[in-house]
């Protein structure tokens, strides 16, 4: 097993800008607004929460950027949807690089846990 390349598969899937995301409980809380509540602009959504509108209006843009959320221009507002669906596509793809850096190198992990597959 080349290590380099093990420890370099682990960092991409680690450095995935996704677990980034989550790794912020203020993220993780606006996007389960945005699920509970549907399309909020970023007044509606930062009146749920005690951080100021800049700093909501930030973590917006910034799961925008990523894809899991979606956002609309609407006159002078921008109006923010969790895409659910893109954001299960992250997890499907995180879930791949996984499973193929595992056949790559753990190629008896399959075996060994019998959950695999």
């Amino acid at each position: 097993m080349d290590d380099k390349a093990y420890a370099d598969g682990l960092d991409r899937i680690i450095d995935n800008d996704l677990f980034k995301i989550l790794s912020e409980p203020s993220r993780v809380k606006i996007l389960r607004f945005l699920a509970i509540t549907g399309p909020s602009d970023v007044g509606t959504v930062s009146r749920a929460f005690t951080q100021d509108r800049s700093v909501i209006s930030r973590h917006l843009k910034i799961m925008a950027d990523a894809g899991i959320l979606s956002a609309e221009k609407k006159s002078r507002n921008t109006v923010y949807t969790f895409d659910g669906y893109a954001f299960l596509h992250r997890l499907e793809d995180i879930t791949g690089m996984v499973k193929s850096m595992l056949d790559q190198f753990c190629p008896d992990c399959r075996e060994e846990s019998g959950k695999m597959d």
